[in-house]
């Protein structure tokens, strides 16, 4: 399968969890938005399912996409020991990590966070194209072309308009 997620380091098991997940959610309804995965908690593993729905996402439907999930996560068995599922809406500030996303959210602001290395580390400003390897941001006045690979996280910064 290949992934749908174009931003953030994809990890065997995320990309293991997407590939149980990502069908049957949307077949439901729901667009897996991100997941998350950090394989030691006080409880043991901890997954994140931020889910949407073209209608927006409640409790109930953040209830329901958890129900599948669990029962998908039962089956399949890809997690060695407890682990703790979590379901939740992508939110205003919502992550960015698709191609459909990402390219829904062009002319947005949008905030970086960028890998390590050595130069600056987070960029804010507006996303003003998307290719294979790069997104151009424009801060102020200045372009910035910024290597996919570079970007750890990407959020939409939501205009309140005022």
């Amino acid at each position: 399968m290949i992934s749908r997620f174009i931003l953030g380091h994809r990890t065997e098991m995320l990309k293991k969890l997407e590939a149980i997940l990502a069908e049957p959610l949307e077949g439901m309804g729901f667009s897996l938005v991100d997941i998350e995965f950090q394989p030691q908690g006080r409880e043991g593993a901890i997954v994140r399912l931020f889910v949407d729905r073209d209608s927006g996402i409640d409790i109930g439907g953040c209830t329901e996409a958890s129900r599948l999930a669990s029962s998908l996560l039962d089956v399949e068995d890809p997690i060695q020991g407890a682990y703790k599922l979590e379901v939740s809406s992508p939110g205003l500030d919502r992550r960015l990590a698709t191609a459909v996303e990402i390219d829904a959210a062009l002319g947005s602001r949008v905030q970086l966070r960028l890998v390590k290395g050595n130069e600056r580390r987070n960029l804010t400003g507006k996303l003003m194209a998307r290719n294979d390897e790069s997104l151009e941001i424009e801060e102020g006045s200045e372009k910035t072309s910024v290597p996919l690979e570079r970007i750890q996280r990407m959020n939409l910064i939501y205009d309140f308009g005022g």
